[in-house]
């Protein structure tokens, strides 16, 4: 993403903008500094499996206004909304790219006002990144390639997508149920989890290598059972997620020195979800100690780490706001502000909540009504 914001000419944002989406109602809450380069947060909800029910959501910076179901209200003749099980969003220049796992789609609208621009036809997406290449700009989305729980073992799939045209350019296969992708120098790395497969053939642990140029496989490196989220600071290292094996081995994260192979594990850490911030060079979890009480006592914390390390702490119990949500689903920092929202996913059956807590989440900034099963996020700058 760093390659693409040096890549495209930004604007100086004096929010002299206006768009289709600001005759949409919403809430108003206390959002900030409304001078600030980033026009607005995405909140990107799941929808219950099976349900049909995904949607998007976005909080503009400079009136302040959290606005619902925007995607559907922006475009009324679009089929079924959103689609069915969002399971990731991401910004390229003016663009959102959003997996959706039930529909076989990644939608991919308009930053600026949500609306409908074209779909990528792709067999159970999962996660996107992107890459710029001798100047053409292209999404790289994991992909299940159609397998199902309690179904055969089904190798995963690659695909690799022009940002330009939305075609496919090339698919090749990996591990068992890919998720998370980044592009870290050059290649690409994919985390493998082989969750449908946990109690037959037993859960993936490769982190998969792929050649930028050739787009083939170059490596495979064990890391820990049922791999999911990825993130890397774009050069030398990348930061892989376990979610472990639900009864025997915890979740973790493990830094990977992408010229050695090495693998280390970040001690005193447990992963539900995380993000990376480009700005600090330090990654953002949500984890809890508790990952195998099966009931309402679990106690999440935030996690600061930084390099190899956990620098920071903050458990969410400190704040009362904080304490209060069901189910802690998605994080993310505003590297202008500082402050970090989470979403709160709930029963997956009535609307969550995304809130805005400061750095150390001592204070709470607004809290928001949501979608169903609010979990990931992005932020926009208008390119």
């Amino acid at each position: 993403m760093l390659l693409l914001a040096v890549a495209c000419n930004q604007k100086e944002t004096t929010f002299e903008y206006t768009s289709e989406d600001e005759s949409l109602a919403g809430s108003a809450v206390t959002a900030g500094d409304a001078s600030s380069s980033i026009y607005k947060l995405f909140v990107l909800n799941e929808g219950k499996m099976g349900g049909g029910n995904a949607s998007l959501d976005f909080l503009r910076f400079k009136d302040g206004l959290y606005v619902t179901n925007s995607f559907s209200r922006m475009n009324p003749t679009v089929t079924g909304g959103l689609g069915d099980t969002a399971n990731d969003i991401a910004v390229i220049a003016n663009y959102l790219w959003i997996p959706l796992t039930g529909s076989g789609l990644v939608e991919v609208a308009s930053g600026l006002n949500e609306t409908h621009i074209g779909t990528v036809s792709i067999p159970t997406p999962r996660k996107v990144a992107f890459d710029a290449i001798d100047g053409s700009y292209y999404a790289y989305v994991t992909s299940y390639s159609g397998a199902v729980y309690g179904g055969d073992a089904r190798l995963g799939s690659l695909y690799k997508v022009s940002a330009g045209d939305l075609s496919v350019v090339k698919k090749i296969d990996l591990g068992y149920q890919p998720e998370g992708v980044v592009v870290c120098g050059n290649n690409i790395y994919v985390a493998c989890s082989g969750g449908y497969n946990g109690y037959t053939i037993g859960y993936d642990n490769r982190l998969f290598v792929v050649d930028r140029t050739t787009f083939e496989v170059v490596d495979s490196i064990q890391v820990a059972p049922n791999l999911n989220l990825v993130v890397s600071d774009g050069e030398s290292s990348v930061w892989v997620a376990s979610a472990g094996d639900y009864y025997s081995t915890h979740s973790g994260l493990y830094h990977v020195n992408t010229a050695t192979k090495a693998v280390t594990q970040v001690p005193d850490v447990r992963v539900s979800t995380l993000s990376y911030d480009y700005y600090s060079g330090k990654i953002y979890v949500l984890g809890t100690d508790d990952e195998w009480v099966w009931d309402s006592k679990q106690k999440f914390s935030v996690y600061v780490v930084d390099g190899k390390s956990v620098s920071a702490t903050y458990p969410l119990s400190k704040n009362s706001d904080a304490s209060s949500i069901s189910y802690p689903y998605g994080i993310l920092r505003n590297p202008k502000s500082g402050e970090i929202y989470i979403t709160d996913s709930g029963d997956w059956t009535n609307p969550g909540y995304v809130y805005s807590f400061s750095s150390d989440l001592s204070k709470t900034n607004w809290k928001a009504e949501a979608g169903i099963g609010p979990s990931h996020m992005a932020l926009y700058s208008i390119y």
